[in-house]
């Protein structure tokens, strides 16, 4: 059972926990006049969230903006239209109708078969901005889950803005946060090097009434983006590996993975190494 808060419409995308070159370059993206810009990860990662809160950025009384939605997990209360998928009226159906009205923007709620994606990529072409989401591990792999699923490659290079994979992960509870020394096999589990952190302060909730006795209250994200630059569009058009896509990105554009954004995250006592191993391997295996 999934319980919705009728407020998460509300939610604003600088509170989501994205790095601030991340949040620059994804804004960016979504105030882009044309293009697709996805949202990736497993279910229950936030990916809707993000999209909510993408569409809050912009202008909805000068932009013409639509969703296609299964379900409408929150409803905007303004400037909006937004459509219920049904087993009559699928995601193709409702996108080519929207289509037909020329909106500004049009959120799609999930690409989850090539003909979805035809049309989101035609509509990328022809002058609308389209946000989605997709069920990938990683940015990278986005582009090739979109080829396996009938994208050609050129199209992909010609309407990708930018490709934002995230998992979610619980934050410490600040009334009831403790310094501790973490075993060392506990930060190797996540990548980093105990030799380097020496003297680093670590935390965790020991639990208390404001927590429930979890030692954790609230959430946030860990995010890796992959903007879209010539060279990366030359990449994909020309039918580079993930592996050589994956070198560039890191190497040349800077990206940082969900794990080093949760490492990041780990030094600066937001959440604990635990939380961070489960949401990154987990979800990858899990997917896998």
């Amino acid at each position: 059972m999934r319980l919705l808060d009728p407020m998460g419409a509300k939610v604003e995308l600088e509170k989501l926990g994205m790095p601030p070159d991340v949040l620059k370059n994804w804004s960016h993206s979504v105030q882009s006049a044309y293009g697709l810009a996805l949202v990736t990860g497993p279910t229950g990662s936030g990916k809707t969230s993000t999209l909510y809160a993408s569409l809050n950025k912009l202008d909805r009384e000068k932009r013409n903006i639509v969703t296609v939605e299964d379900p409408i997990e929150y409803e905007f209360t303004d400037h909006v239209t937004q459509v219920q998928v049904t087993e009559r009226m699928t995601f193709p159906r409702v996108m080519r109708s929207f289509l037909r009205q020329d909106p500004d923007v049009m959120l799609v709620g999930e690409m989850r078969d090539p003909e979805s994606l035809g049309i989101g990529i035609q509509a990328s072409l022809t002058g609308h901005l389209v946000l989605s989401s997709l069920h990938t591990n990683n940015a990278v792999e986005t582009i090739g889950r979109m080829q396996d699923m009938g994208a050609e490659p050129y199209l992909v290079a010609s309407t990708l803005q930018s490709i934002l994979a995230q998992r979610l992960v619980r934050k410490i509870c600040t009334e009831c946060r403790r310094a501790y020394q973490p075993e060392a096999a506990e930060l190797i589990e996540v990548g980093i090097d105990p030799k380097k952190v020496q003297g680093q302060q670590f935390y965790k909730g020991v639990g208390c009434e404001t927590c429930r006795k979890t030692g954790y209250k609230g959430r946030l994200g860990l995010f890796e983006l992959l903007p879209s630059t010539p060279e990366l569009r030359e990449m994909i058009a020309r039918k580079a590996t993930l592996g050589e896509i994956n070198q560039f990105a890191i190497q040349k554009l800077g990206m940082r993975t969900m794990l080093q954004d949760g490492q990041a995250k780990i030094l600066a006592g937001i959440t604990t190494s635990r939380e961070v191993f489960t949401a990154v391997y987990s979800s990858m295996t899990v997917m896998t």
